[in-house]
């Protein structure tokens, strides 16, 4: 901010006070969701996965998102997902480590697994590894 040679920055009307700390009317007003001025209707991608704004779901994130696909699985079998539970997009239209897998929720496109463990285990049976049993990418 540029300031005048008497102290006050330019564009500062004679008779007008800068708001600073205490005295802004927007000090300590929290606005979150649909109240934040950077609300994008409660959808974000991260690392292509969508994410809904879902401020009272048990699985949401500290942020309050929670993934598409979840909230798609737990349509359709009626329930809520245990923290245990992991979604796998499967990868039957496009390549499974494309973005373009990850943002396909169709029920067709997702598995549920019970655990971590066993999605891990069903990742390592279906990679592919050289002579050396190494995984190649």
């Amino acid at each position: 901010m540029r300031i005048s040679k008497d102290g006050k920055p330019f564009g500062f009307q004679k008779g007008h006070t800068i708001s600073k700390g205490k005295n802004n009317p927007m000090y300590n007003v929290h606005r979150f969701g649909k109240n934040s001025p950077h609300w994008k209707s409660g959808i974000k991608i991260n690392k292509g996965y969508v994410y809904i704004y879902k401020s009272n779901h048990p699985l949401a994130h500290k942020d309050k998102y929670i993934r598409r696909c979840i909230l798609v699985m737990e349509k359709h079998l009626g329930r809520f997902l245990t923290p245990e539970e992991v979604v796998h997009h499967r990868g039957i239209k496009y390549p499974i480590h494309s973005i373009k897998n990850r943002q396909d929720d169709n029920i067709e496109n997702l598995q549920l697994f019970d655990s971590n463990s066993a999605h891990r285990k069903f990742h390592c049976n279906t990679q592919k590894r050289n002579k050396l049993k190494q995984f190649i990418s």
